[in-house]
């Protein structure tokens, strides 16, 4: 983050981001970065980890319908949601908002557009705009829509502002006008106007040539001799910053746009590309096997079995707690301290590469053997809450309210189990579940083990599964931390390892909580990933057999 010490400027000083995940502020926040196969919690998790996902009302970018009106930034594959990214940000309960900010509009164009307009024609849904003309064509024939006046269009005044309030719902005001205290004080309708509570370039950048350079591309047009107002007229490098929110709050702004760091985006990409390296260097020695669940599946327990069993059948000489476990059996993805780059056993051919992914499966790779680890949606429910509330402190509220937000992970443990269908009957994978290595842990780790093409010696299944209870992974917590998280002051339901129990959700969830999950599960399975759970005897219909807390 930049950091200036001139006076005249509202930059935040320092590195305090904590006014941003001040509830009453509320987001629209950039997709451009959002990368394959992130859900939108790991998106905002990763580009965002100064605000909460209850904060964002929409995200702002370009469908993969692509539309002439589109401007502000290039159009490249990469930068298009996906029909996958944008069902996902509906059933997050977020809006769309479509960035048609092209400075040239016409008949054609529009007319070219309107399937585009009309598939996302819904409350909730935005529109920005550069363009006054097309805004008012969309208010007339898609009334649903809000529109927004685009920074593009530099609405540096009082006058500028009050004017485009007569086309627009909201207004966005230039990241430069953050300085000018009088000017942001002096504005009416602050409930309508979206301040930038970050930014990159465009804040030092006075000529902003590049949009309409952008525009032309679109459009077909000869594009400007430069693209860049840095090639003409150089400016300091002020990388990412982030503006004094406190203050703007105090002015009465509580709508704000951010957009992602660059930098880290970079960083993102060089870790996706350091883990496919990792990968390719893996296979000249061994196979690979990934063991895929949910979040808060149990995970955890099923690892530090297989890595107590391995360290001890191939006597290793570990003591394994919840931080070499990673250098046994890594994540995926290539961090040194939980990912594949902490994977110490790459030239050891006698066992294959284990490797834990939460990631929704895919047809890429159909042709890697996988363990696939599900769990019943309510206990889940139930541990994904406490992590929430406890663990990262992510959200405030009642379990009621939890797996109604968006913070819940209801949708996203639907969009696993129908990924599944995808790869189920594709290769030869081993399904497993929590509540049958409840019911006999030791079959299913001698299963797992034929799986994985490793002996099978009883005795030491026995004593990894004796070094694996609960107990004491809790005490290894306690007096060891977690992996990249320091031994805290320890909170039973703000551990990673909770209580580990089948059907506890019946002291947290009342009748119309469970009523509420079984409804959300039965519209958004689909008929296959029933009847796979059917097979695996988990529930999520549980018609007479409801059990909750009558005290609730």
């Amino acid at each position: 983050m930049s950091k200036l010490s001139n006076s005249q400027n509202n930059l935040l000083q320092g590195d305090d981001l904590s006014m941003f995940s001040d509830l009453d502020v509320k987001y629209t926040i950039s997709s451009r970065s959002w990368l394959n196969k992130m859900t939108i919690e790991d998106y905002v998790k990763k580009f965002f980890p100064y605000i909460k996902l209850d904060q964002v009302e929409s995200l702002f970018g370009f469908s993969d319908q692509v539309s002439m009106l589109y401007g502000g930034r290039s159009i490249t594959p990469q930068s298009l949601l996906s029909k996958g990214n944008v069902a996902e940000i509906y059933n997050s309960k977020l809006g769309l908002s479509l960035t048609l900010t092209n400075h040239f509009f016409d008949e054609e164009s529009y007319q070219n557009s309107y399937d585009l307009l009309s598939e996302h024609h819904k409350e909730g849904n935005s529109v920005v705009c550069e363009n006054d003309e097309l805004a008012k064509r969309i208010k007339q024939d898609f009334p649903l829509y809000k529109t927004k006046a685009s920074l593009i269009k530099n609405l540096n005044s009082y006058k500028k502002v009050v004017a485009a309030l007569d086309i627009y719902d909201h207004v966005v005001i230039p990241m430069d006008l953050n300085d000018d205290d009088d000017f942001l004080q002096s504005l009416p309708s602050k409930d309508r106007i979206i301040v930038f509570g970050n930014g990159n370039c465009a804040y030092n950048c006075h000529a902003r040539i590049c949009y309409k350079h952008i525009s032309k591309k679109i459009t077909g047009l000869k594009g400007l001799k430069h693209s860049c107002s840095k090639q003409i007229s150089p400016r300091e490098k002020l990388g990412h910053i982030f503006f004094d929110l406190k203050k703007l709050k105090d002015f009465g702004f509580t709508h704000f746009k951010l957009v992602p760091s660059p930098v880290t985006l970079k960083a993102e990409k060089k870790a996706q590309k350091n883990e496919r390296i990792f990968l390719d260097v893996i296979k000249t020695y061994k196979e690979s096997v990934y063991i895929y669940s949910f979040p808060k599946s149990g995970r955890t327990w099923f690892r530090y079995i297989l890595a107590n069993y391995l360290n001890l059948y191939f006597d290793l000489g570990i003591n394994i707690d919840l931080h070499t476990m990673f250098t046994l059996i890594p994540n995926d993805g290539a961090g040194a301290l939980k990912g594949i780059g902490a994977y110490k056993y790459v030239q050891d051919s006698r066992f294959p590469a284990i490797i834990a992914s939460h990631k929704t499966l895919n047809l890429s790779k159909t042709n890697t053997n996988k363990v696939i680890l599900l769990r019943q949606v309510y206990d889940v429910m139930v541990s994904d809450y406490f992590q929430h509330v406890h663990l990262l402190n992510k959200f405030k509220g009642t379990i009621s309210e939890f797996i109604r937000s968006k913070n819940s992970s209801l949708y996203g443990y639907c969009k696993f189990i129908n990924s599944i269908n995808s790869i189920e009957n594709k290769g030869n994978n081993l399904f497993i579940s929590y509540e049958s290595m409840h019911e006999n842990i030791t079959d299913v780790i001698e299963q797992s083990l034929t799986y994985l093409d490793i002996p099978i010696d009883r005795n030491i299944i026995n004593e990894s599964v004796a070094l694996s209870t609960f107990d004491k992974m809790k005490k290894s917590e306690q007096e060891n931390g977690l992996a990249g998280r320091a031994p805290q002051q320890y909170c039973s339901n703000g551990a990673r390892i909770r209580q580990g129990k089948v059907n506890n959700y019946r002291h947290y969830l009342s009748k119309t909580d469970i009523e509420y999950i079984e409804f959300f599960c039965t519209k958004n399975l689909t008929d296959s990933s029933k009847i796979l759970l059917g097979k695996m005897n988990i529930d999520y219909v549980l018609e007479g057999k409801l059990q909750h807390n009558d005290n609730r």
